[in-house]
């Protein structure tokens, strides 16, 4: 063999590894849950059907806000991650069926979410892989169990930390001056 055909033999290997590797990238991306990116989300809507409780945070001036309290700053980080839910990976999809949705727990969900104007509603966990199941779009995928803390959360657990310190201090300086 000459010098040559081996150097052409490992481009060619190279090639095949290099396509490969970028056809998995593109399959991944594919399999996105939702078609939205975290850039054009402008409304988020939690929903504890549990408990019947609800938070809504819009986005105003770059900067997300609590609708019922925008002067509290909120955690950038923590919305960040909870917007990237987006972009997570469907590992398996399921049609929405009644029995399914039924199998799943997902004709009575614990939760819902809103992104914009797109909802997803979170059923039952699979027992082997502990992944969730969720329903968006008209079909049920099966995600990756990293959002339902978000989902369980208060108001609190959006708001920045030294923000939320203040906002819970006791305003002494009224009862200071009644004192003097």
């Amino acid at each position: 063999m000459t010098p040559l055909m081996r150097v052409n033999l490992v481009l060619l290997a190279l090639v095949l590894i290099l396509g490969t590797l970028a056809l998995e990238s593109m399959d991944e991306s594919a399999d996105a849950i939702s078609h939205l990116t975290p850039d054009n989300i402008h409304l988020i809507k939690i929903k504890n059907i549990n408990n019947d409780s609800n938070l809504i945070f819009h986005k105003q001036d770059n900067r997300w806000q609590l609708s019922h309290d925008k002067k509290l700053l909120l955690n950038d980080e923590v919305i960040n991650r909870l917007l990237g839910m987006v972009n997570t990976h469907s590992h398996r999809q399921f049609e929405n069926t009644e029995e399914n949705r039924k199998q799943f727990q997902l004709d009575k969900p614990g939760f819902q979410l809103t992104f914009n104007q797109q909802t997803i509603l979170f059923g039952t966990t699979e027992p082997v892989n502990h992944h969730r199941y969720v329903l968006l779009d008209n079909r049920i995928h099966l995600i990756k169990d990293l959002y339902l803390p978000f989902l369980m959360a208060d108001a609190a657990f959006f708001v920045q930390p030294e923000h939320s310190e203040k906002t819970h201090q006791p305003d002494t300086t009224a009862a200071e001056q009644k004192v003097n």
